[in-house]
């Protein structure tokens, strides 16, 4: 369904010359007297010109979104001729077929953000009408470009967004906002009402495609409404959303989403399907308007000039002109000059001061031109450090992002060597006791003399001096009730046959028969007393 297209570049400077004579324009017209303004804060709104071929009456179709008007709102001349507005109605009582190239971003800042894209694309295609020859195209772009054929159909339609898959690609945003133009301007099956829709969260990251100005030339170009639908998570990502947002500024009566909240400079509240549908709204707002060519002449030049003024409800009044070539209309001959004229006319005004007009014209032209200029890269200076400090902020944000993911993952190794190095020391805590329980044991009676049941079975092990004392804290334990004898009194070692006892350093002494022992290991035998604590024991030795 999708066919892989790649990318076409436009050229260098164009902005800054059509910026310069629009507002250069604009200064002239207030310095002279004019009250015409431009639709949506300076963009231009004729979005396509035919000729009727049954009436030969003119039709412009004008993007003026929540405009209203009627004939009496327009006037519209063609070089010096004024043509009579014959009706206006909408796009979609005109029955005007309409074309989507709908742009959908899939690259990696897209993550989390595809659900929303898809819900605009089924929004605005619930707007077409396959009877009526509405058609819409779909544009999958990160790196490159992956497109479908026009689609009119709602099942065909449905299919290609569901294939709609995030890539982790980079993002050549630029690039496809000027394949998208030369897309619209260039295929046959482009319907009369055309628009661009751009689906992104604004991000372009390519380093080696076009270029911000190369994408707003091409959308200055066009005469094409630009949509674009900023698919926002939060309040953050809405410096990015109405940079992408610049595109519908720029173009013939375009709209961006979503728009800024009524109580503050963060977004409106606006769901994907909410942005869609506003779309498709606005595309079957658009103004359609039939003009009378009757009295429109044909000019010699090659083309014509189409002015059209519309003087709106709210107040406003807003002007656009386009150039026609003149192979566009079919218009009458102009009348034969008169055979007789006056053969020495007064010189009229403009014959006596012309050329001093002209040339205060030009000077005050040059003035405003040259403050447009300095204006004009001031705006870029200033817009060249924003984007710089964006570009910085992000670096910042991704250094200290690659910082703490540095930081969970030394984390997680070192919590991953604790849980070796416990396994370990568990493993061989395990095999030194299953050791320690595999060596042989010699059975020793302690029997407390002149005191009835009270004696112990001591199990010595080979080779392993073992401590005795009151509590835990020996590896054998008496009479936790006996104070006199400490918590590690004394220790007894068996081996080859033998078995020797010594004090371990407690508080009131170990005895043998009597007399003191010390630090020295001493031979114990059968019959042996020893004492320890508050009694004194008879040791006997068991045959095992």
């Amino acid at each position: 369904m999708f066919q892989k297209v790649c990318f076409l570049h436009g050229s260098e400077d164009y902005v800054m010359k059509k910026a310069v004579a629009f507002l250069a324009g604009m200064i002239l017209i207030s310095v002279l007297g004019g009250s015409a303004g431009a639709a949506g804060a300076g963009q231009s709104f004729i979005d396509s010109v035919s000729q009727d071929g049954e009436s030969g009456n003119l039709n412009v179709l004008c993007a003026l979104p929540g405009e209203t008007g009627a004939a009496d709102s327009f006037a519209v001349t063609l070089d010096e001729t004024s043509l009579p507005v014959l009706s206006v109605s909408t796009a979609d009582e005109a029955g005007v077929a309409k074309t989507y190239y709908c742009m959908v971003d899939v690259s990696g800042s897209m993550k989390g953000r595809m659900d929303q894209a898809k819900e605009v694309l089924t929004a605005i295609s619930a707007d077409l009408d396959a009877d009526e020859g509405d058609n819409m195209v779909i544009a999958a772009f990160g790196n490159g470009i992956t497109e479908t054929g026009f689609l009119t159909g709602a099942e065909e339609i449905a299919a290609a967004v569901a294939d709609l898959e995030y890539t982790n690609e980079d993002t050549d945003l630029y690039s496809a906002v000027i394949h998208g133009i030369e897309f619209l301007q260039g295929q046959s099956q482009v319907n009369e009402q055309a628009a661009l829709v751009i689906i992104s969260d604004g991000c372009d990251d390519q380093a080696y495609g076009s270029s911000y100005e190369e994408a707003c030339e091409a959308v200055e170009n066009a005469d094409l409404p630009v949509y674009t639908a900023a698919i926002i998570l939060s309040e953050e990502d809405y410096d990015a959303a109405l940079d992408l947002g610049s595109f519908a500024k720029q173009s013939a009566g375009g709209s961006y989403f979503p728009k800024s909240s009524d109580t503050d400079s963060g977004p409106a509240d606006m769901t994907a399907a909410e942005i869609g549908a506003e779309i498709a709204a606005e595309m079957d707002s658009f103004l359609y308007v039939q003009a009378d060519l009757s009295g429109a002449t044909r000019s010699d030049s090659g083309a014509y000039t189409l002015s059209v003024t519309f003087s709106g409800d709210s107040g406003y009044v807003y002007t656009d002109s386009r150039e026609i070539s003149s192979g566009e209309l079919s218009l009458a001959e102009s009348e034969p000059d008169d055979p007789d004229p006056d053969p020495d006319p007064e010189p009229g005004f403009l014959e006596t001061y012309g050329t001093l007009l002209l040339v205060i014209v030009i000077l005050i032209a040059a003035g405003i031109i040259i403050i447009a200029v300095v204006l004009i890269a001031r705006m870029k200076k200033s817009r060249k450090e924003e984007k710089e400090k964006r570009k910085q902020q992000e670096e910042q944000k991704r250094l200290e992002q690659e910082e703490r993911e540095r930081a969970e993952q030394t984390e997680r190794e070192l919590a991953e060597q604790r849980e070796r190095e416990r396994l370990e020391q568990e493993e061989i805590a395990r095999q030194e006791k299953e050791a320690f329980e595999a060596l042989p044991r010699f059975p020793v009676r302690l029997i407390a003399l002149g005191v009835k049941q009270k004696e112990y079975t001591l199990e010595l092990v080979q080779g392993c001096e073992m401590t005795i004392g009151r509590n835990d804290k020996a590896m054998i334990a008496l009479d936790p009730q006996d104070r006199q004898l400490s918590s590690v009194h004394f220790m007894m070692y068996w081996d080859n046959g033998n078995v020797y006892v010594r004090d371990a350093g407690s508080t009131n002494g170990t005895f043998r028969n009597g007399v003191a022992l010390g630090s020295r290991r001493t031979i114990v035998r059968q019959g042996d007393t020893l004492r320890a604590g508050s009694y004194e024991y008879r040791v006997i030795m068991q045959e095992v």
